[in-house]
């Protein structure tokens, strides 16, 4: 059939047209041959009958704007100026005569009940999760075509209890009068409770003749109850998942609730259900995800938090595995965090660290044991120290686009090269690269060759110069772990990186083990500068 008869945007219209998960709000755009325009706003239920009672848009861009209206002898002032009183607009056309770029602007209080911010680098909206994560919520292109998630225009209605109205106009054109396009004229008109338009098409000629048809009307959409829109004190009900905590006389796998109500403790509940403090393992590459984000999650030790939204304490001071206590899972994590750790969850007989028990059991402190937050620990008192001695610090403080690196450092989930690599890179950027050269030079700015000292041989330079003694091994190993990384991530891999693996014992034993003896000569580094300054 004839595109004039517009047969596919109405059946886009019936079946499609805010089922989909993204709705088009505002702007053009192509629509089987057709040039169409949308719009959105929100109406009071109890006026249904009067918004159905007219193809005719209720709202459009031109109005939604807060102003005077003069009738008569009265003044009156009004939010919404050109618009009924029952209805609310979602958008707002923003026009500035060419003087600036015209956009369209989402309504504030839709933003701020989804919690949402704009990133200006995708033009978008995104709603901060719980568990936060970023979900997007409303796209914009060209500054005019608006796009919303509809499940969060739902959830904005259901909470109004208001009715969402999507308008639309999609006008069709062909050259040609209708009588050269054996077509005829149109006035067609439809109802039905969610649905009406009109379509017209005729002919018209200006410059030369040609046959149209216009295709105008809305849609509804009722909200849901407002229990089903999720926000406080509405939220869906929380699922607790179980978690292995041991084995049957068979070897299977024992699993038990997260849930914290249904879980022993030491005021006497649920005395014949394993205790909130009933330990459980995780493979230790369950901390990647989040130390892959270091903008949004932090571990440290001995808790894994996110922002100012969540945190849970966690036993990281173990080689292969990370423990958490059963309650903890249950209380702390958000739902899909504890998916994600489900899928780490193994059956081990790793007991929790001394580290652990003495904090949790004895409320006695303890410095951790295992080498990556060791590492980290005395290069920060390093530092401190340093600075308090001499006033200016070994290490250069980390940019914030380096500052992962530090964060970064941590004993290998995987015998992954590229993990290796990575992690090789991020202790050479913290140990080698961020030596404060510039406060090292003090010692001498020139060898016997006249040439200028840099990086390492200035740290030896000034040891030598400031009597320090026995630091040959350390200065040894910092050339090693440069030329690990100089030829394992900085050129391809060839005879000088088999020279120097060697070296590290890389052809004998795991990248585990090696990263792990890498770290170790590194901490020595740290605690031998940290020794010789008293």
């Amino acid at each position: 059939m004839h595109d004039y008869f517009q047969r596919d945007n109405i059946e886009y219209l019936k079946n499609s047209y805010g089922k989909e998960q993204w709705i088009q709000v505002a702007g053009e755009c192509s629509l089987h041959n057709a040039k169409a325009s949308f719009w959105c706003c929100l109406f009071l239920v109890d006026h249904l009958k009067e918004v159905m009672s007219s193809p005719e848009w209720d709202s459009s861009n031109t109005d939604c704007f807060p102003g005077f209206i003069c009738s008569g002898d009265s003044t009156h002032y009004y939010r919404y100026s050109s618009l009924c009183d029952y209805i609310e607009p979602l958008l707002f056309y923003r026009e500035f005569y060419g003087v600036r770029k015209n956009y369209v602007e989402v309504s504030e209080e839709f933003r701020l009940l989804n919690n949402m911010y704009y990133d200006t680098n995708d033009n978008k909206f995104y709603a901060v999760l719980d568990s936060g994560n970023s979900d997007e919520a409303v796209r914009i292109k060209d500054n005019v075509n608006v796009f919303v998630n509809i499940k969060y225009l739902k959830r904005y209605a259901a909470a109004k209890q208001m009715g969402i109205l999507l308008f639309f106009d999609i006008r069709y054109e062909t050259s040609g009068g209708l009588a050269e396009n054996t077509l005829s004229s149109l006035n067609e008109e439809y109802t039905d409770e969610s649905l009406i338009y009109d379509l017209f098409g005729d002919e018209k000629k200006s410059f030369s003749r040609y046959a149209f048809s216009r295709l105008l009307g809305k849609k509804v959409i009722l909200p849901q109850p407002v229990s089903e829109c999720g926000y406080f004190p509405y939220e869906k009900k929380r699922e607790y998942l179980e978690y292995i905590i041991g084995c049957d006389e068979n070897g299977d796998d024992l699993t038990y609730t997260s849930n914290p109500d249904k879980l022993a403790n030491y005021f006497g509940a649920n005395p014949d259900a394993p205790h909130y403090l009933t330990p459980v393992f995780f493979k230790r590459g369950v901390l990647d995800k989040y130390l892959k984000r270091p903008d949004l999650y932090k571990i440290t030790d001995g808790r894994l938090s996110c922002g100012y939204l969540w945190s849970m304490e966690i036993d990281n001071d173990h080689k292969a595995y990370v423990a958490a206590y059963l309650g903890d899972l249950g209380r702390d994590l958000p739902e899909d965090e504890q998916l994600h750790w489900k899928s780490y969850n193994v059956l081990c007989d790793e007991k929790p660290s001394k580290t652990a028990i003495m904090r949790d059991m004895c409320n006695i402190p303890a410095e951790p044991n295992v080498i990556d937050l060791k590492f980290k620990r005395d290069y920060k008192a390093l530092q401190e120290k340093w600075n308090g001695k001499y006033r200016w610090c070994i290490f250069k403080e980390l940019t914030s686009k380096d500052k992962y690196n530090l964060d970064n450092i941590r004993i290998p989930s995987s015998n992954s090269q590229e993990e290796f690599d990575t992690l090789v890179l991020s202790l050479v950027k913290c140990v080698i690269d961020s030596l404060n050269e510039e406060m090292l030079v003090i010692a001498t700015p020139e060898d016997n060759d006249g040439k200028t000292i840099r990086g390492i041989s200035k740290l030896q330079t000034w040891l030598s110069e400031n009597g320090a003694t026995d630091y040959e091994k350390h200065i040894t190993f910092l050339r090693n772990l440069q030329e690990l990384r100089s030829t394992g991530t900085g050129h391809r891999k060839g005879k000088k990186y088999d020279k120097v693996s060697k070296l590290f014992n890389i052809d004998q034993k795991s990248l585990i083990d090696v990263y792990e003896q890498i770290l170790s000569q590194a901490d020595e580094f740290i605690m031998f500068l940290t020794g010789f300054i008293g």
